[in-house]
């Protein structure tokens, strides 16, 4: 018999019994208790090879303390107690199995007693591992047994959740389920209320709620009943035995009635065998103690003979199973990969019986091959049984014919082979593994038309609406994502099926579609370009893979006579009225009634909208750029063979006098309607000079900001576009004034304005040039609005004439801070100090006539931030075009803004952004001859924002505000809808005036509303436009804000919405300028 079983299952509880076996020749088993503590150094131990060296069982069971200490220790102590477990066990030689504590459910075993902690479950299977872990991790003993306590039946006194009653067998059993496969055996206890040996086999039962328990010695059936089908293999252990109370010291047979119940037990096929039935026990505890006395044996001559004569029955240990009743090993299955929906198949399987059980081939409960099918979604059908041709022995072989039928809708499933036995015993049930196959039901590829309904005919080049009901015919799921979905599609063939369109236009299925699911669709199909009869394929197609058609399945043929098609656009010009003359710059009245004589409606709003626009061609028919020039929307959707009308349409003129064609024009998405063949409407108009004109020259740059309350100087030079004369004197003498108006556009203080006289009479076409001009800044800070007028005296004002004022904005402003600045220049770099020198009639020339890759750089001598730059140049010196450039080191430069085309100075806003080094590159090259020229650079210093958030993808938003063109956030795949928003909290309040948006290429916002807010997020609209086909770029009247919104109003089928710059214009922002040698 291998270590550790004895021969026999006899067993006595302490030593000093062992004798009676020895003396009988049958040896059995002794059960040593111990009582360590908790002190991990404790290194101490026992000595038990006496009694395996004799052939004996030995099992210890290690407890922390007896009584009101505990059988296990407080949960704070498991470690210390499982590390001195360990220490025991390592110097503990002669046994290899051991019972970690006693009767846990019972109080009076919980460490500090019946009120001590309550050992639920939980907590002995945290200790129980602990112990386990420490006595096989130390040398030699890798392999021991080391075994849960045993359960006290009957006792109710450990409750908890899911176990409300404290039923003892429910508390055995939460233990070996918490422990698993760390159960290396089970220790039982088993009793019998009272003395008369006939309660050995008695099956009286327990009074509800327990009537279903044993209430005698067959209790310990109860325990075996609530093993774990996965600890089925495990050895169990009786540990304690007795009349549950003093042992009547007589040889009544209990004794015997006792083991011969164990071995009829053990006799039994298909039951766990029991190895030990140890008596209780052996030793007087306490001499004292009443209780103590009557357990022991010891004293006790009668007991002992009645051990005695059972010791005459060779009840041998039965060792535990080592195999489960249900194994199968599968050795050979020759499935074929693939079947025919519906079809049946038969293959040869070859398998062995790796369990403990014949599997017989008839009776009733024969075992048969069954097999399951499990489709994608893990639905599983069970199919026909096989017969096995003959009994199979434990270790024997068979081969059977497996009998299948396939599914009846296509697809990939999983075939599960296993054996059942009688109806429904599958062996997978009781751990056996199934066979398991991947099979294809049906083609891969396969489409069943189940209706379709084709146009009989269409116009070329129409896009018709095609209703489609199909099925998945194959088995394959058609996946609507990645890289290769599935869609609807065509080809169209000429009346000799000869291919003309191979690859139709996809239709999205807009969910998967699994084997045999149906779908209805409305396929998109644009008719050939060609008329005459033609035939409609459909077919589906694996994107990037294959059409179906090509791998055998059918496509769906449908007959088509394409007809001619009416243009989609065309206009019949119906009525005009109009001017035939008109003063320059100068604006008349319209009205056009035209027809829709194309073949769609004219919608007023959407991506598809239909204007009504003009431009003016000169004598040579030049395209002549008017300002003022507007588009307008058709009055309401214009259906084919309606006519719409426009009326009080205001036509402006060009600006130089002269003979011109007024062209009226369609216009849908920024573009002529015209260069699509439409017809146009055209008509002669006389441009003539009007009596009040002039043109305006400024000979000194304005400065960048002027100082409150001062009296500033101009120098003006004025040319007479105008039909008549400027007295200088006389009775109604022509003069020159001045108005400040503030941003929302309202006068301003100073309102008596200064009136310089002409020095004489200026003709019509003459010049005259005005230096010192003297005039008064507003007292109040803030941006203004300098307008310059010539006056009638007593006559008019020029504006009121229709000629137009110089306008000026100008900022009004106390605050500046100077710093030392140097600069350097691709050319004249010795002149480089006038750019900021203070000196507005000085200024840095580069000498040269400008040229791509000029640039002018600035040192502000240390790193601020800055959301500003501004750059004046006199006359014609601006830079052609720009690159503005920004860095904190000079090595590392960013792109804050750029210009293609730039006619007037640099002054370009962004969001708040480090520097040291700001870099202006021109890009332009004039096709006049001019130098670039600089006269004074400031740049505006601010505070950092705080951030943006967005409402797609706000993980990108700092791309918006990282003073980088090249970076952006957008919506990514997600088509421009409303309520798509983005906004920046500058962390602060601060007078705001405006806002602009830099977007990557197509992705402006076709619709957007501006809105402001102070800390307190009370969104305020300043700003809206519903219909935007540019750049987001508005201005507002001052207001004081700390978050700025930008949020869509329209949608866009086809492009997200990207920002690569959001910037925020402040009012009265704090100018940085830079001095030499401060």
């Amino acid at each position: 018999m291998p270590d550790p079983y004895p021969a026999f299952i006899f067993g006595m509880h302490d030593r000093g019994g062992e004798h009676l076996m020895l003396d009988k020749g049958k040896r059995g088993w002794v059960l040593v208790t111990e009582a360590l503590g908790a002190d991990p150094n404790n290194g101490s131990g026992s000595n038990y090879t006496d009694l395996a060296s004799q052939g004996l069982g030995v099992i210890v069971r290690l407890n922390y303390g007896y009584g009101a200490a505990g059988t296990i220790p407080l949960s704070s102590q498991y470690s210390a107690f499982a590390r001195r477990c360990g220490n025991f066990v390592q110097a503990s030689p002669g046994c290899s199995i051991w019972i970690i504590g006693n009767e846990m459910n019972l109080a009076a075993e919980r460490p500090g007693g019946a009120g001590g902690q309550t050992i639920t479950p939980e907590l002995y299977a945290n200790c129980f591992r602990l112990c386990r872990n420490e006595i096989r991790s130390r040398p030699g003993h890798a392999k021991d047994q080391v075994i849960p306590g045993a359960v006290g039946p009957w006792n109710i006194q450990t409750k908890y959740s899911g176990n409300l009653n404290g039923d003892w067998v429910r508390y055995f059993a939460d233990i070996l389920t918490l422990l698993g496969q760390e159960v290396d055996g089970i220790a039982l206890h088993t009793y019998s209320h009272g003395q008369n040996p006939d309660l050995v086999s008695s099956d009286a039962r327990m009074d509800p709620p327990y009537q279903n328990y044993y209430w005698n010695f067959r209790a310990y059936r109860d325990f075996m009943a609530a093993i774990p089908q996965a600890l089925r293999d495990r050895p169990v252990y009786i540990t304690e035995a007795d009349q549950y109370g003093a042992w009547l010291d007589q040889n009544s047979g209990w004794v015997r009635n006792a083991y011969r119940e164990i071995d009829t037990w053990n006799r039994q096929r298909g039951n766990q065998p029991i190895q030990a039935l140890i008596l209780y026990r052996w030793i007087i505890g306490n001499p004292n103690d009443p209780q103590e006395v009557g357990w022991a044996i010891s004293n006790k001559a009668g007991v002992q003979n009645d051990f005695r004569d059972a010791m005459n029955n060779n009840y041998a240990v039965v060792l535990p199973s080592k195999k489960p009743e249900y194994m199968a090993a599968w050795l050979e299955v020759a499935a074929p990969s693939r079947i025919e929906p519906g079809a049946a198949a038969t293959f040869a399987v070859r398998l062995r019986n790796e369990g403990r059980l014949t599997w017989a081939n008839s009776g009733t409960s024969p075992v048969r091959l069954g097999y399951r099918w499990i489709d994608a979604r893990g639905s599983a059908v069970e199919g026909q049984r096989t017969s096995l041709p003959a009994s199979v022995a434990p270790g024997a072989t068979v081969t059977a014919n497996a009998q299948i039928k396939a599914p009846a809708t296509p697809g990939f499933y999983t075939l599960h082979l296993d054996l059942v036995q009688g109806t429904a015993v599958w062996f997978a049930d009781k751990g056996s593994p199934t066979w398991r196959g991947e099979m294809q039901i049906g083609p891969r590829y396969g489409v069943a038309w189940v209706s379709v309904q084709p146009p009989a005919q269409g116009l070329v080049d129409e896009t018709v609406r095609v209703p489609v009901r199909l099925r998945n015919a194959g088995a394959l799921t058609w996946v609507t994502a990645g890289d290769n979905p599935f869609f609807l599609s065509y080809h169209w063939l000429d009346a000799n099926r000869r291919v003309v369109v191979a690859d139709g236009v996809r239709t999205a299925l807009g969910r998967p579609v699994a084997p045999g699911e149906e779908i209805a669709l409305t396929a998109e199909v644009v008719v050939p370009s060609t008329s005459g009869a033609h035939v409609l394929q459909l077919d589906m197609v694996h994107e990037f893979l294959t059409w179906f058609e090509w791998r055998g399945s059918p496509v769906h043929e449908a007959k088509v006579q394409v007809k001619p098609a009416v243009p989609d656009y065309a206009a019949q010009w119906m009525a005009f009225q109009g001017p035939e003359r008109l003063v320059t710059g100068g604006s008349g009245a319209a009205v056009v009634e035209v027809k829709n004589t194309g073949g769609l409606a004219w919608p007023p709003s959407g991506t598809n909208a239909v204007r009504l626009g003009y431009r003016w061609l000169d004598a040579q028919g030049k395209a002549v750029t008017v300002t003022g020039a507007q588009t307008w929307p058709v009055p309401r959707q214009i259906e084919p063979g309606q006519v719409a009308t426009f009326r009080e349409l205001v036509v402006v003129a060009p600006s130089a006098p002269g003979a011109y064609r007024l062209v009226w024009d369609l216009v849908q998405a920024g573009k002529w309607l015209s260069s699509r063949g439409v017809a146009v409407l055209e008509r002669a108009v006389q441009v003539v000079a009007p009596e009040y004109g002039v043109d305006w020259q400024v000979l000194t740059p304005w400065p960048a900001w002027m100082p409150p309350d001062e009296v500033q100087q101009a120098d003006l030079q004025l040319r007479n576009t105008g039909s008549r004369p400027w007295p200088a004197g006389g009775r109604t003498p022509v003069h020159l004034a001045y108005t400040w108006f503030t941003v929302d556009g309202r006068p301003s203080e100073p309102l008596d304005t200064f009136r310089t006289l002409l020095p004489s009479d200026v003709p019509p076409g003459g010049t005259v040039t005005l230096r010192g001009i003297p005039f008064r800044t507003p007292a109040a800070l803030g941006n203004y609005l300098l307008r310059w007028d010539l006056v009638e005296e007593g006559v008019t004002w020029f504006f009121r004439q229709g000629a137009p004022p110089l306008e000026v904005p100008m900022e009004i402003s106390d605050r500046a801070l100077f710093l030392p600045w140097t600069a350097q220049a691709s050319h004249n770099q010795e002149g480089t100090f006038l750019a900021f020198d203070g000196n507005p009639q000085t200024a840095w020339n580069s000498a040269e006539n400008q040229e791509p890759g000029m640039w002018f750089q600035v040192d502000m001598g240390q790193v601020l931030v800055v959301d500003r730059f501004r750059a004046a140049s006199p006359g014609r010196g601006f830079p052609a075009g720009y690159r503005l450039k920004l860095s904190t080191d000079g090595q590392d430069w960013h792109l804050a803004a750029e210009k293609e085309q730039n006619w007037s100075n640099v002054d370009v806003a962004f969001a708040p952004c480090p520097a040291r080094y700001v870099r202006l590159e021109q890009t332009g090259q004039p096709s006049w001859a001019a130098t670039w020229v600089i006269s004074e650079i400031t740049v505006s210093v601010t505070e950092a924002w705080a951030g943006a958030g967005a409402s797609h993808y706000a993980g990108d938003a700092h791309e918006a505000i990282d003073t980088r063109l090249r970076t952006a956030w957008n919506t990514r795949a997600v088509k421009q809808k409303p309520g798509m928003w983005f906004e920046v909290d500058m962390g602060s309040t601060r007078r705001i005036e405006g806002v602009t948006l830099e977007h990557p290429t197509n992705q402006m916002p076709r619709g957007y509303v501006v809105s402001v807010a102070g800390a307190d997020r009370k969104w305020q609209e300043v700003a809206r436009k519903d219909d935007n086909w540019g750049q987001v770029d508005v201005r507002f009247p001052e207001i004081v804000a700390r978050h700025v919104r930008v949020e869509t109003s329209n949608s866009s089928p086809y492009h997200p919405w990207g920002i690569a710059e959001f910037v925020v214009w402040r009012a009265s922002p704090v100018w940085l300028v830079g001095r030499q040698g401060l």
